[in-house]
């Protein structure tokens, strides 16, 4: 599959400075200007997007990914940062490599360094506990508003 997705190196700086504390990701994300807080959303989702096709997800061990179970895995391949991603789209269909690296996470979260922190000082982001959805909880606290209709829109849905 032609990749045609830019992801700008700002996007993996948060990441990259802030893991895996997503307390750090939280506070990153409370100085970005709207417009950027937006952008960072979109772009989480643009590049989890871009590892497989949810509905088609891997097959390893020969269990075939759900939906759901591939959206998770391919938002901690992004939460990873730009080499894991890199990675991953360099793997194609074969996402064997990357799956028990995220079982394995998943397995011993505590204990891995793979694995985000989940805790969060703001009660008004709990809910939002992962790198992929804590700008939605920054965003609500910041502007009131749900982040999630807007990006709904930016789709054209």
């Amino acid at each position: 599959m032609e990749r045609d997705i830019s992801i700008p190196d700002w996007f993996w700086t948060l990441l990259d400075e802030s893991r895996p504390s997503l307390q750090a990701l939280a506070l990153l994300l409370e100085g970005l200007p709207r417009e950027r807080l937006i952008q960072f959303a979109q772009l989480y989702r643009a590049a989890a997007e871009e590892v497989c096709d949810y509905s088609r997800g891997p097959v390893v061990d020969d269990i075939r990914f759900s939906e759901d179970d591939t959206e998770d895995l391919c938002n901690w391949v992004v939460g990873q940062g730009q080499s894991m991603w890199q990675r991953a789209l360099s793997l194609g269909a074969d996402l064997e490599p990357i799956v028990r690296l995220y079982w394995a996470t998943e397995a011993n979260h505590e204990g891995s360094q793979l694995a985000w922190t989940i805790e969060v000082d703001n009660a008004a982001y709990h809910g939002y506990q992962g790198p992929e959805y804590i700008a939605h909880g920054v965003f609500a606290e910041r502007f009131g508003e749900d982040l999630h209709e807007i990006l709904q829109g930016s789709d054209g849905a």
